[in-house]
């Protein structure tokens, strides 16, 4: 295979291709699950040995001093180590381009959650407004220039890869979705985030040690795929009849989908966070624990911002017709144009279009085909 892979945070390990470039992922996944260990095989380096290994990876002096600096800031300005969320695109964009200019790819993905996050955490105190509760001047010092600063440092990753695309390369900017303020009656104050701590002592309060596969996917959620349908309906009635505080407040929240359950703390339950509240599994032998033990509730903010049905796309490059407006379009849309693009053809299960609006010339649209035969679907 000609080319690279590091995945996303929500992959389940931090296996790479090729291997070398393993100590990316590692120190990904280290950084964006700190509150819970790591996938087994994964490892937490020194600071001197990760420093050299990501030297060697691609890791720019000027990205390192970054890192340096914040260290030193956040020692002096505590309330800012927000920032430290920011440096993971700096980062990991280092590899990138490294990597790409390494192997010239026809087709390469770059990813960054840092805005969503911040957005996430900090809406209240860049825009009060919609609020049940007002901020107070202080969360407005502490955290009103999050999201900006978190767009600056979007907008600095995004320079860089123009620069890095050559003329006859489109670069497209999607984003999965929007954001909107989190306002709910029920949560006047904002819902503090809830996270599981351990997922592996919850797999084995399911009894499904060494039959499942968790993965880490959206804060707070986890998926657990476990093949054996006997094992998995073990697993949802110890979920099931998990309670914390009295037995009418469930503690978890799942729905299964094919032979994986996908698995979160039944937030809006937890109208107060006591870390001394009992946890009690009656379908795992009666054990108890404190609400503490079981989860992380860390962040300084409560949920302030959450998802927004409304994206946003952009394309620019070659084939690209500059000011055009795309109509309706959704997520389904991306993969058709990009097979398009690359003159590739476009598989018959895809269930977008070509964005032709965007693009310049009348040249034909790809014609999707069944992967099965090889044959042209009809139109």
């Amino acid at each position: 295979v000609r080319g690279f892979w590091v995945p996303s945070t929500f992959s389940p390990g931090p296996e790479t291709f090729p291997p070398e470039l393993r100590p990316i992922q590692e120190l990904n996944l280290s950084q964006t699950r700190a509150h819970t260990p790591l996938a087994p095989g994964a490892e937490r380096a020194g600071l001197l040995r990760r420093g050299w290994q990501l030297t060697r990876l691609g890791l720019r002096p000027s990205t390192a001093a970054a890192i340096v600096s914040f260290l030193v800031r956040s020692r002096l300005r505590p309330h800012r180590k927000w920032e430290k969320v920011s440096l993971q695109p700096l980062v990991n964009l280092d590899f990138f381009e490294r990597l790409y200019r390494q192997h010239r790819p026809d087709f390469a993905t770059f990813h960054t959650n840092h805005v969503a996050h911040y957005m996430h955490r900090y809406w209240r105190a860049m825009d009060p407004t919609p609020f049940l509760t007002k901020t107070s001047a202080e969360e407005v010092r502490k955290y009103g220039p999050a999201i900006e600063f978190g767009y600056r440092v979007a907008d600095r990753t995004l320079r860089r890869l123009w620069r890095l695309a050559d003329e006859r390369t489109v670069v497209m900017l999607a984003s999965g979705l929007g954001q909107q303020p989190y306002v709910v009656e029920d949560f006047p104050e904002g819902r503090q985030v809830t996270r599981i701590r351990d997922i592996y002592q919850i797999i084995e309060l399911c009894g499904a040690s060494g039959h499942c596969t968790p993965m880490s996917m959206m804060a707070p959620q986890w998926n657990l795929r476990i093949p054996d349908p006997a094992r998995r309906a073990q697993a949802e009635q110890v979920l099931r009849t998990a309670w914390t505080g009295t037995p009418a407040t469930r503690l978890f929240a799942f729905e299964t989908v094919g032979d994986t359950i996908c698995l979160n703390i039944f937030q809006k339950n937890l109208k107060t966070i006591d870390p001394e509240a009992p946890c009690v599994f009656p379908d795992a032998g009666g054990r108890r624990f404190r609400l503490g033990e079981l989860c992380a509730f860390q962040d300084a903010t409560p949920k302030e911002g959450y998802h927004d049905r409304v994206g946003l796309v952009l394309l620019r490059g070659a084939g690209i017709r500059r000011g055009a407006q795309l109509h309706e379009c959704s997520n389904l849309d991306l993969a058709p144009t990009m097979l398009h693009l690359m003159g590739l053809p476009i598989p018959s299960f895809m269930k977008g279009r070509v964005l032709e609006e965007a693009l310049e010339g009348t040249k034909d649209i790809a014609v999707p085909i069944d992967l099965r035969s090889g044959a042209a679907a009809r139109a």
